[in-house]
């Protein structure tokens, strides 16, 4: 999960299946057109190989790993596929063959995999496209030998860019700067994938302001939004390593857990009574593998307000 930038996985398995299909047709036609009109198809060699490579792929992406895992495997297969087509191209336009799925390969990591992973890969992909223009038998201009490369890092900045941004404004809620409902929801399912094959537990923690209307009522929405935000930064900078934070809406704010409640009621409990404004929480564990994150949040929604009765009561209790 650390390399991946915050798109769905099953999504992300989704468009790597679609491009994997894409190639198989696609370099399958090209082989069977060579083989049509007489030829021994020693030229698209490459693209007989893609195409055993994308069924491969295919393969692994229908199998039962984990998201994360079938997604790595399968464009690792597409990564090394792609450029090694134009190998064996003898006909220069043959190479714009390996150009066009390699810049899409690039838009692809630098929309699903964090900005420095992504980036390291179209270099990859470049590196390789290039030793595949100078090795093949096809004459290809000087000029190509700069043009593929700048085309293929370019395409992953610029669109890949631009579609990361989106997936990162689609899931982080934009006053604060951790997850919204979707990106709870995302990080919940690859915590879920994960966990749910060794049948261990997940934890959800429900973080609910103390008095946040009077902050509002008395000193204003901009003060209320420096509460929120200072909360939230603090949530995240305490929040046990591999855990994920997120604001529900107004006040609320959820964090999600891999383990029991034993292993993180006490360290959630602790970080409840240091926040920078007074909070309450509640908590739920569920086996992962029967965990429902609405019924989870809706627990821990029910222990928060039994914690606050509790609370409150006693407090009367003193005062009387």
């Amino acid at each position: 999960m650390s390399f991946v930038s915050g798109m769905v996985p099953e999504t992300a398995v989704k468009v790597l299946r679609t491009y994997l299909l894409a190639l198989t047709m696609f370099y399958g036609l090209a082989v069977v057109a060579e083989l049509i009109e007489g030829g021994s198809g020693a030229a698209y060699r490459g693209e007989a190989i893609a195409v055993a490579a994308s069924l491969v792929g295919l393969i692994v992406l229908g199998t039962r790993f984990d998201s994360a895992v079938r997604q790595s495997v399968a464009f690792a297969l597409a990564s090394t596929a792609v450029p090694i087509t134009g190998l064996f191209h003898e006909l220069p336009q043959a190479q714009v063959w390996v150009l066009v799925p390699s810049m899409l390969l690039a838009v692809y990591a630098r929309t699903a995999y964090r900005t420095s992973v992504a980036r390291l890969i179209a270099l990859g992909i470049s590196v390789l496209s290039l030793v595949c223009l100078v090795v093949a038998p096809a004459p290809v201009p000087a000029l190509w030998l700069v043009l593929f490369p700048s085309c293929i890092l370019a395409s992953g900045e610029i669109f890949g860019g631009l579609h990361a941004t989106l997936v990162r404004q689609a899931l982080n809620d934009p006053l604060t700067g951790v997850r919204n409902r979707a990106g709870i929801e995302v990080d919940f399912a690859a915590m879920q994938s994960v966990v749910a094959r060794r049948r261990g537990l997940l934890t959800v923690a429900v973080f609910d302001v103390d008095g946040f209307k009077q902050i509002n009522d008395t000193r204003g929405h901009p003060a209320g939004d420096e509460t929120l935000t200072a909360i939230a930064d603090a949530l995240s900078a305490a929040l046990p390593k591999g855990a994920s934070v997120g604001r529900l809406g107004g006040d609320e704010f959820v964090a999600v857990a891999v383990g029991p409640l034993s292993d993180h009621g006490q360290t959630f409990t602790r970080i409840a009574a240091s926040l920078p404004t007074p909070a309450s929480a509640g908590f739920a564990e569920a086996p992962a593998d029967l965990a429902a994150l609405d019924e989870m949040i809706a627990a821990a929604d029910r222990d928060l307000y039994r914690s606050r009765r509790l609370r409150r009561a006693a407090e009367s209790n003193r005062i009387e």
